[in-house]
Order: C-alpha cells, then sequence, then structure tokens
C-alpha cells in the first residue's frame, strides 16, 4: 500500500533519507546467538531475502537519485520505467553481502538528502518523463524515493521476522 505523501516537504524528505542508516540497521539488528548474514540472506515466503530488500532499496535509491540529478538540472530526461513500475526493477548483479549492501543504501539516502537540501524552490517543478509517457516533477521523484525506502525498510523488518520464526 503505498503512503500518502501529499503533504510531503522537501525537508520531510531530507529527515527521512537522514533516519534510513539507523532505521535499517535497527531491523537488521541481531541478538547474541544469532548470525545478522545467515538471517539477512533467508528466503522469506514471498522468495525475497532481507538482504535482497536492502539490496533492492539501495540501488533503487541510486536510480532515483540520478535521476533526480537530471530533473533539477532541467534536462527533462528520460526516465527508467523502474521509476514507476516495480515490475521493471531487475538488478543485473545478484545482492552481494549485508555489509556492502547496507553500505551503498547508507550513501545513497544520504546523497539523496544532500541533493534535496541543494535543490532550490524553482527546482521542484522541472519534469523527467517515465518511458511509457509519465510525467514527474523533481519533488514526485524525491516523494518516490520516500516511498521505495519505507517499502524497502517494512519488507526488510518483514524478511528478518520470518526468518527469526523459521
Amino acid at each position: 500500500m503505498a503512503l500518502d505523501l501529499s503533504r510531503t516537504s522537501p525537508s520531510d524528505i531530507v529527515q527521512t533519507m537522514r533516519s534510513l542508516p539507523r532505521r535499517f540497521r535497527e531491523a537488521l539488528a541481531v541478538r547474541d546467538d544469532e548470525d545478522a548474514e545467515q538471517l539477512a540472506t533467508r528466503v522469506g515466503s514471498d522468495g525475497r531475502s532481507a538482504l535482497d530488500h536492502v539490496a533492492g532499496t539501495g540501488r533503487m535509491l541510486a536510480l532515483l537519485n540520478g535521476a533526480l540529478a537530471e530533473v533539477v538540472n532541467g534536462r527533462q530526461p528520460v526516465l527508467h520505467a523502474a521509476i514507476t513500475d516495480a515490475g521493471a526493477r531487475h538488478w543485473e548483479q545478484a545482492a552481494a553481502d549485508l555489509e556492502g549492501e547496507l553500505g551503498l543504501l547508507v550513501d545513497e539516502a544520504d546523497a539523496m538528502a544532500g541533493r534535496v537540501e541543494r535543490t532550490s524552490s524553482d527546482q521542484w517543478d522541472e519534469v523527467g518523463r517515465v518511458v511509457g509517457g509519465t510525467e514527474l516533477t523533481a519533488l514526485d521523484l524525491a516523494k518516490e524515493a520516500v516511498q521505495v525506502a519505507i517499502a524497502g525498510l517494512k519488507a526488510t523488518e518483514a524478511a528478518m521476522q520470518e526468518a527469526r520464526s523459521s
């Protein structure tokens, strides 16, 4: 279910992006007798592991960050279908190790927060067009990053919970 982000401001987006590292680390935290890598790589009933969710979230944030950079620069780019179509979110490389994928997610969340902070109010209305015709503003892209991040966090939490109970 999509979040209602209609009233989300750029400062809200920055706050969300800045809190992601802590929130994902909390979701991936293990108890004394648990092995983080083993739990995170256990495939759940949805066919994905917590590691897969972390990797997908980090990679999507990278894609969205690149798209936002192109849009705010007034280039009116054609954007990858994965921006709005979850079915188009396929990655050439499998998820690597947990620390590496978490590091990518942290770096991309930080980069997105910085980009949002540097975006001026007149740049938020710049547009890009997703393959297939959907037009998105810079603000739409930043809000999509929040959607992706929160969905990835919830999926990671659920995957870890399922891994513990199996």
